[in-house]
Formats: C-alpha cells, sequence, structure tokens
C-alpha cells in the first residue's frame, strides 16, 4: 500500500533512510531533526513494515521571467529486503500523480550515482540541469574573506539570483539559504569588496580535501583561491552555474507542462 506518512513513522524512516544512504547519520539526524514532514514523505507499506520511502517537496522553479511550482524528488529509498520488486518505480509515478494534484508542473531529481540516469530516464525523467565544475589554484593574499551569517542571507540571494541569468533555474527563497547556512555549521563564506560582498560559497571537506559545493558571484574564484590557501591546499574544485556537467532531472507534469529544450539549467544544494 503507498500513502503519505505518518508523524509514528519517523522513527522507522530514519532506520530505512539509514540502511539506504550510509554515511549520512549525521545529514539523516539534521533533516529529520529539523526539515522532516509526514505530509511530504510518499512510503511503500507492508504488513512488516515501511518497505520503500520517497520525499516530494515543493520548490519552484523560474525561467524567463516565469515561474512556476514544481516538487523536488528526494531520498528515494527501499529496504534491502524488499530491493528487485519495482517499490521504487511505484512511488516515482504515485509521486507524479501526487505532485499533479497539488499543481506542480515540473518534478526533478538528483541521481545519486550516474547510472542512474539511465534508471530514471524509464519513468520519462532526461536531464536537464547541469554544473560547471572547475579546478582553482590556492591563492594567498589579500582577499576580505570572512564567515557568512543570518544577516547575510539577503545578499547570498541576490548573488544567486544575478548569476542565473537566463538560463532555467530552481528558486532559492531565504528560507532555503537559511536551512543551508545551518547545515553547512561555518563552512559558508562571503568574499567582500569595498564592505559589500561580491561571491559567496559553501565548502566541505570530503576524503581530507576541502572543495566548494558552490560557488556564486562575479569574485567566486578569487574566493575559491584564498580559501583553499587557508585551508592549506594548492587547489581545489568548485562548482558553480553554466558548464555541461550532467547534474539533475526533470519531468514535466500536470496540464501545463513547463520544459525546456536545449537549455541546461541550474539547481544544487537540496541535499544532494
Amino acid at each position: 500500500m503507498m500513502e503519505w506518512a505518518k508523524p509514528g513513522d519517523k522513527e522507522a524512516l530514519v532506520e530505512l533512510f539509514h540502511l539506504c544512504f550510509p554515511g549520512e547519520e549525521d545529514f539523516c539526524r539534521w533533516y529529520f531533526g529539523r526539515l522532516w514532514q509526514p505530509g511530504q514523505t510518499l512510503v511503500c507499506r507492508r504488513a512488516e513494515g515501511i518497505a520503500a520511502m520517497l520525499q516530494l517537496l515543493p520548490r519552484r522553479i523560474g525561467w524567463q521571467e516565469q515561474s512556476w511550482p514544481a516538487a523536488y524528488v528526494f531520498a528515494v529509498g527501499t529496504h534491502p529486503n524488499w530491493r528487485g520488486q519495482g517499490m521504487a518505480g511505484a512511488l516515482l509515478r504515485q509521486a507524479e500523480q501526487e505532485a499533479a494534484d497539488q499543481g506542480a508542473q515540473t518534478l526533478f531529481l538528483v541521481p545519486q550515482r550516474p547510472s542512474l540516469f539511465q534508471y530514471y530516464a524509464r519513468f520519462g525523467y532526461r536531464t536537464a540541469f547541469s554544473l560547471a565544475v572547475e579546478q582553482v589554484e590556492a591563492k594567498a593574499g589579500p582577499a576580505d574573506l570572512r564567515l557568512a551569517g543570518p544577516d547575510d542571507l539577503p545578499a547570498m540571494q541576490k548573488i544567486y539570483q544575478d548569476e542565473m541569468g537566463g538560463r532555467p533555474y530552481v528558486e532559492r527563497p531565504a528560507r532555503d539559504f537559511q536551512d543551508q547556512l545551518a547545515l553547512y555549521q561555518g563552512q559558508v563564506w562571503l568574499l567582500e569588496r569595498q564592505g559589500l560582498p561580491v561571491a559567496y560559497g559553501f565548502a566541505e571537506e570530503e576524503e581530507g580535501r576541502w572543495r566548494l559545493a558552490e560557488a556564486m558571484g562575479p569574485g567566486k574564484r578569487e574566493l575559491a583561491a584564498a580559501l583553499f590557501a587557508q585551508k592549506g591546499q594548492d587547489s581545489g574544485l568548485l562548482r558553480t552555474a553554466g558548464g555541461t556537467v550532467p547534474f539533475a532531472m526533470a519531468l514535466p507534469i500536470g496540464r501545463t507542462r513547463y520544459s525546456w529544450q536545449g537549455a541546461q539549467g541550474y539547481c544544487n544544494l537540496l541535499f544532494n
């Protein structure tokens, strides 16, 4: 039986998340403690318990002075004992119907690994969002680099909006920046010139190396160079808008189906 989760399912869903996404214990604790809502979680329930789950999170997509409701499909997972029986696929189909009923006109998701692009294509999803990934050499210098705080959210939101240009993108209101500021816990950086923010970057450590999961603004490369020098590295990766590295997929749904052909959109920092 597929249905929306109930408040009492939280503990079982946390356990299922650990089974499906090992090594993400800190994030799981943060997500279920801060953002999780039963009415945004589809589950496949069996007599033995919850066999599969899917988060369906409301978002909006903007493009060419238009904005429309969308839904982000996140954390699709099946219990190891129930894999291979089509439960994830059934949840994806159910999510499509539920999101359309709620007025969404696009579904989108971030495949956990490259091989899953082919899997989601079976359900009509197509690659629609990409990243630019650059190697930036470290350079210590007089860059005015500081940690970002809650008061900086409006400036960061404006930098993000300006960087999108004419590409399709997932809109990011102030509350989303606030959540990411909490998630990255003291690793969100601003570069200022003459006292004004000109770039921001979300830094994360992976296997002993620091990278920028997202950097935006005209000073993003300068920010990256200064940050990597501060971290004691000779270089590091920077991810930003543009480029051709496949990142996320989209599916037009509902009566008014918004899609874009030939234009690569941008989305990131979606708990991916």
